[in-house]
Protein backbone atom coordinates (compact mmCIF):
# COMPACT_ATOMS: atom_id res chain seq x y z
CA UNK A 1 0.00 0.00 0.00
CA UNK A 2 1.62 3.46 -1.04
CA UNK A 3 1.40 6.07 1.55
CA UNK A 4 1.62 9.87 0.36
CA UNK A 5 2.47 12.32 3.14
CA UNK A 6 2.10 15.94 3.07
CA UNK A 7 2.51 18.90 5.27
CA UNK A 8 -0.65 20.87 5.94
CA UNK A 9 -0.39 24.74 7.72
CA UNK A 10 -3.05 26.06 9.94
CA UNK A 11 -6.43 27.72 8.25
CA UNK A 12 -5.18 25.71 5.41
CA UNK A 13 -6.62 22.89 3.36
CA UNK A 14 -5.31 19.87 1.11
CA UNK A 15 -6.75 18.80 -2.02
CA UNK A 16 -6.20 14.87 -2.64
CA UNK A 17 -7.91 13.21 -5.30
CA UNK A 18 -11.77 12.85 -3.78
CA UNK A 19 -10.86 14.15 -0.50
CA UNK A 20 -10.61 17.60 0.91
CA UNK A 21 -8.51 18.19 4.08
CA UNK A 22 -8.88 21.44 6.48
CA UNK A 23 -6.83 21.90 9.41
CA UNK A 24 -7.03 24.21 12.21
CA UNK A 25 -7.73 24.54 15.69
CA UNK A 26 -4.21 23.68 17.06
CA UNK A 27 -4.07 22.71 20.76
CA UNK A 28 -1.75 21.13 23.37
CA UNK A 29 -4.20 18.56 25.51
CA UNK A 30 -3.09 16.82 28.58
CA UNK A 31 -3.19 12.72 27.35
CA UNK A 32 -2.32 9.74 28.67
CA UNK A 33 0.27 7.00 27.00
CA UNK A 34 0.95 3.84 28.23
CA UNK A 35 -0.97 4.97 31.61
CA UNK A 36 1.38 7.93 32.16
CA UNK A 37 -0.16 11.26 32.11
CA UNK A 38 1.31 13.99 30.30
CA UNK A 39 1.14 17.39 30.46
CA UNK A 40 1.50 18.57 26.64
CA UNK A 41 0.02 16.32 23.94
CA UNK A 42 -0.83 18.06 20.65
CA UNK A 43 -3.72 17.84 19.17
CA UNK A 44 -5.31 19.23 15.70
CA UNK A 45 -9.07 19.51 14.00
CA UNK A 46 -9.65 18.49 11.03
CA UNK A 47 -12.48 19.46 8.63
CA UNK A 48 -13.05 16.64 5.68
CA UNK A 49 -15.11 16.45 2.68
CA UNK A 50 -15.52 13.48 0.40
CA UNK A 51 -16.57 14.41 -3.45
CA UNK A 52 -20.06 13.53 -3.49
CA UNK A 53 -20.23 11.64 -1.09
CA UNK A 54 -21.53 14.43 1.97
CA UNK A 55 -22.46 11.01 4.23
CA UNK A 56 -18.30 10.83 4.86
CA UNK A 57 -17.90 14.65 5.84
CA UNK A 58 -16.75 15.38 9.59
CA UNK A 59 -15.18 17.44 11.90
CA UNK A 60 -12.59 15.45 14.21
CA UNK A 61 -9.80 16.40 16.81
CA UNK A 62 -6.69 13.93 16.19
CA UNK A 63 -3.77 13.59 17.89
CA UNK A 64 -0.18 11.90 16.58
CA UNK A 65 -0.24 8.57 15.68
CA UNK A 66 -4.19 8.27 15.16
CA UNK A 67 -5.55 7.31 11.60
CA UNK A 68 -9.19 7.41 10.11
CA UNK A 69 -10.46 5.41 7.58
CA UNK A 70 -13.14 7.26 5.51
CA UNK A 71 -14.19 5.92 1.90
CA UNK A 72 -10.79 4.33 -0.15
CA UNK A 73 -8.63 6.34 1.76
CA UNK A 74 -6.63 5.47 5.05
CA UNK A 75 -5.46 8.62 6.98
CA UNK A 76 -2.38 8.61 9.38
CA UNK A 77 -1.21 11.68 11.68
CA UNK A 78 2.84 11.36 11.92
CA UNK A 79 3.50 14.81 12.99
CA UNK A 80 1.65 18.11 14.56
CA UNK A 81 3.62 21.21 15.30
CA UNK A 82 2.85 23.70 17.59
CA UNK A 83 4.98 27.09 17.88
CA UNK A 84 5.16 30.63 17.51
CA UNK A 85 5.48 30.84 13.73
CA UNK A 86 3.38 28.49 11.93
CA UNK A 87 1.48 25.48 13.29
CA UNK A 88 1.26 22.21 10.94
CA UNK A 89 0.70 18.40 10.59
CA UNK A 90 2.05 15.92 8.39
CA UNK A 91 -0.39 13.28 7.04
CA UNK A 92 -0.28 10.24 5.56
CA UNK A 93 -2.64 9.27 3.22
CA UNK A 94 -2.96 5.81 1.73
CA UNK A 95 -5.47 4.36 -0.82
Amino acid sequence: MEKNEFLIKTNTQLTYKDLKIGVGNFRDEKCEENSVSREKCPSVSLWISYRDRSDLESQIRVKLGDKVDIGVYSLEITEISINSTSNYIKIAISE
